[in-house]
C-alpha cells in the first residue's frame, strides 16, 4: 500500500490469525456436513465469529455481504489472513451525528467532511461502504479485493472500502479523503452568517487540519479500529477451548467410525 506510516502488526495479531485458522480447519467437518458445497465459506464464517463477536453485517447490500464474505473466506483459507468489519451499514441518524459531532470537534463542516460525510453522502448509509481490521487483513484486501469489486477509496483512511461492482475490475480513482469528489449540493452546509470571502482564518485552519491534526485524528480512528478487534484473554481461551472441543470430537468420530468398519468385515 505504500503508507509513509504503517500501524505496527501486534505479536497477538499472529497468534489469533493461526488460532482462528487451525479453528476453522476444525470446524470443516461439521461445516462439510452442515453445507457440503460451501464449507469452507461456513467453516469461516465461523470461526471469524469467534475471532470477531462483535461485528455486524446486517444491512449491508446482498451484493456487498456476498464479496466480502467471499474475499475473507479467500483470506483465510489462501494467506492465512483474518479480515473483520468494524463498520458497515450505518443508520442516517447515527451517521448525521457521527457528521456534527465532527463538526464541532473541527470548527466547521468543510474540514469535518475530511473525515466523516453527511448521511446523504456517506455509502455506509447505503450498505456498500465497510471498515475493517486488522491492517493486515486491510492491506490483503487492497491487493486482492478487484476480483470482488472492493475497492480502498480515500488516501487518510486505509480501512474504508467500497463495494463497486461497476467498475468491472478497475480500481476507482484514490481520493485524499472523503470531501473530495461528492456533490455538496446534496448535502449542503450552512449558509457562513457573513457574505463575500471567508475569513482569513478559516483557510489556514482547513490546510492545517490536513496536514498535522488531520493526520493525528486519523491515526485515533486506525487507534479504535485496532481496538476494537482487540481479544481479551477470556475470548482467546473460549477460542483454545472450542478447538479443543472440536478436535476431541473429530477424533472420536474417526475412532467410533474405524470401530463399525472393523466391525462390518
Amino acid at each position: 500500500m505504500n503508507e509513509p506510516r504503517t500501524v505496527p502488526l501486534r505479536p497477538r495479531d499472529r497468534l489469533y490469525a493461526t488460532v482462528t485458522l487451525v479453528l476453522a480447519v476444525l470446524l470443516l467437518p461439521a461445516a462439510f456436513v452442515r453445507r457440503p458445497g460451501r464449507a469452507r465459506e461456513l467453516a469461516c464464517r465461523w470461526a471469524l465469529r469467534m475471532r470477531f463477536p462483535a461485528e455486524d453485517l446486517t444491512g449491508l447490500t446482498d451484493g456487498a455481504k456476498a464479496a466480502f464474505t467471499a474475499a475473507r473466506t479467500e483470506a483465510l483459507w489462501r494467506h492465512g489472513q483474518l479480515i473483520g468489519l468494524t463498520s458497515g451499514y450505518r443508520d442516517p441518524h447515527v451517521q448525521q451525528r457521527m457528521f456534527d459531532e465532527e463538526v464541532r470537534r473541527s470548527g466547521s463542516p468543510a474540514s469535518a467532511r475530511m473525515l466523516v460525510l453527511p448521511p446523504a453522502e456517506s455509502n455506509h448509509v447505503k450498505g456498500i461502504a465497510l471498515d475493517v481490521r486488522p491492517h493486515e487483513g486491510a492491506r490483503w484486501l487492497e491487493d486482492h479485493g478487484a476480483r470482488y469489486h472492493l475497492y480502498r477509496i480515500y488516501d487518510n483512511e486505509w480501512w474504508h472500502f467500497e463495494y463497486r461492482p461497476d467498475s468491472r475490475g478497475t480500481p476507482p480513482p484514490r481520493r485524499p479523503h472523503p470531501g473530495v469528489g461528492h456533490d455538496s449540493t446534496l448535502c449542503p452546509p450552512p449558509r457562513p452568517p457573513w457574505s463575500g470571502a471567508a475569513p482569513p482564518g478559516l483557510i489556514p485552519n482547513v490546510r492545517a487540519m490536513d496536514n498535522n491534526e488531520l493526520f493525528r485524528f486519523v491515526a485515533g480512528k486506525a487507534q479504535e479500529s485496532l481496538r476494537g478487534g482487540k481479544m481479551n484473554g477470556k475470548g482467546l481461551a473460549t477460542i483454545v477451548v472450542a478447538g479443543i472441543v472440536v478436535l476431541l470430537g473429530f477424533v472420536a468420530y474417526r475412532l467410533i467410525l474405524i470401530e463399525l468398519i472393523t466391525r462390518l468385515r
